[in-house]
């Protein structure tokens, strides 16, 4: 009598979550390679470079997918080498803003963005506000066709950081976009900084699911790290 065969058991996923951040922050990391392609070689190779730590290409595939959680000091060690904050990726959470301050800022950014979008109008270009169903939402607050050149624009507001410093929000997805920094110099009065993607890689503060760069005004320019940011004068021309 032939056996009857035995389908393979399916893999129990028991930290969805877990596994979400961290494929999140491979994802944002500018080194680690995509999933499928070579992430868990370089986790492996990581940790034994970097940390003199040996894991097996099993036990960060199982971590990748959820299977199990890694212990306290392998998250912390994972914390270190993604560059992310180590709340965040353990639990979800970190040091963030209240909720009342969260709310003024969000107030805040949408103003900037219908303040960039009305000068982008007034400078002859066509600014549009993505649809919360597109999928590039998630990334760009505004889309905007400026000379015959289609950008999407990230907009985020400094805040204040004693001085004359400010610190600017910015997502990991800021390589897709082109941020704007806005900075309040007066009553109606802003000027408008180009945070390119090499400078915030170079002197970013990963918050977990964002990352934080702080500027500093030096005269009548913005530097940060050493570098001076473009400062933009109007849209009459492409950024």
């Amino acid at each position: 009598m032939a056996r009857k065969a035995v389908a393979p058991q399916k893999k129990q996923v028991r930290e969805p979550e877990f596994a979400k951040r961290i494929n999140e922050a491979c994802d944002n990391h500018p080194d680690c390679p995509p999933l499928h392609y070579g992430r868990l070689t370089w986790l492996v190779n990581s940790f034994k470079t970097k940390f003199n730590v040996e894991i097996t290409s099993e036990t960060a595939r199982k971590w990748i997918a959820g299977e199990v959680r890694p212990r306290p000091n392998s998250i912390a060690l994972l914390a270190q080498l993604l560059e992310v904050d180590l709340a965040w990726l353990a639990v979800g959470s970190g040091s963030e803003v209240t909720r009342e301050e969260s709310k003024v800022r969000n107030a805040m950014a949408g103003g900037a963005v219908n303040l960039v979008a009305g000068m982008i109008e007034m400078d002859g270009g066509h600014p549009a506000f993505p649809d919360p169903k597109d999928a590039r939402a998630k990334n760009a607050d505004l889309f905007a066709i400026i000379k015959g050149a289609q950008f999407s624009f990230k907009v985020t507001v400094g805040h204040p950081d004693g001085g004359k410093s400010w610190q600017f929000a910015i997502p990991n997805s800021y390589r897709d976009v082109f941020v704007l920094g806005l900075v309040r110099n007066g009553p109606f009065q802003w000027d408008i900084l180009e945070l390119d993607a090499e400078t915030i890689t170079k002197n970013r503060q990963s918050k977990g699911g964002h990352v934080v760069v702080t500027v500093d005004k030096r005269g009548s320019a913005y530097v940060v790290g050493g570098h001076k940011l473009r400062q933009l004068e109007s849209f009459a021309e492409r950024p």
